[in-house]
């Protein structure tokens, strides 16, 4: 910067410096690929985690309409604080949704034990 004129005594150091990093930075061979991959990322895989954790809580909510409380279970789509850790793994979200099932055994055992109770009293 000191070629430049530009000394830390400046008024408008911290400005001047912050553009000429992001000067050098954009000049950067490297730059225009990894913003086009970051763009992608953004674009493609963020949409498709995001579609986990909807899928998640339209599952978990589908459950309270067929009657189904909270389970005490971490690992269960029914757990009360629902959400999905599928939607941070790179592997899982580019899989696919199709291949994604956020239902656990315990899930499906406890809907049939609803079920069987619900048919018992009627």
């Amino acid at each position: 910067m000191a070629a430049k004129g530009i000394t830390t005594s400046d008024k408008d150091y911290q400005s001047l410096f912050n553009q000429e990093a992001s000067n050098v930075e954009t000049n950067l061979p490297a730059y225009t690929t990894l913003k086009k991959d970051v763009g992608l990322v953004k674009s493609t895989l963020a949409n498709e985690g995001r579609k986990y954790e909807y899928a998640s809580t339209i599952a978990h909510e589908m459950g309270h309409v067929m009657g189904l409380n909270h389970s005490p279970n971490k690992q269960d789509l029914m757990y009360f604080e629902s959400g999905n850790n599928n939607v941070y793994s790179y592997k899982k979200v580019k899989a696919g949704l199709s291949k994604y099932n956020p239902i656990t055994t315990t899930d499906k055992n406890r809907a049939k034990l609803a079920l069987k109770i619900y048919v018992a009293a009627h």
